[in-house]
């Protein structure tokens, strides 16, 4: 089974703007629309990690491993808002 890698979240970057990584593209872009609408609407962790886990969104590592397998396993019991950050020079994602 092969796994199919898109470039879709390059496609709206214009490279040539020296500008284009700083975090106000991004939102110029439409970065964090789905982050604003999870917290708007109050949409619960576990509804946010089905809807991962149904996009079949895997991992860049050489194991491609589930990122909503991998989300699901943050204990649902901890109480207060959970949020999640990547750490941007080695892309690895953990847990404020």
């Amino acid at each position: 089974m092969a796994i199919y890698q898109s470039g879709v979240i390059f496609d709206q970057v214009d490279t040539a703007n020296p500008d284009c990584w700083t975090l106000d593209e991004y939102v110029k872009r439409g970065g964090y629309t789905a982050l604003r609408k999870i917290l708007s609407e109050n949409i619960s962790q576990t509804d946010v990690i089905d809807e991962v886990k149904t996009s079949g969104l895997r991992g860049r590592g050489g194991a491609g491993f589930p990122t909503g397998l991998k989300w699901s396993f943050m204990p649902p019991f901890l109480s207060g808002r959970k949020i999640r950050r990547l750490q941007y020079r080695r892309r690895r994602a953990g847990y404020i």
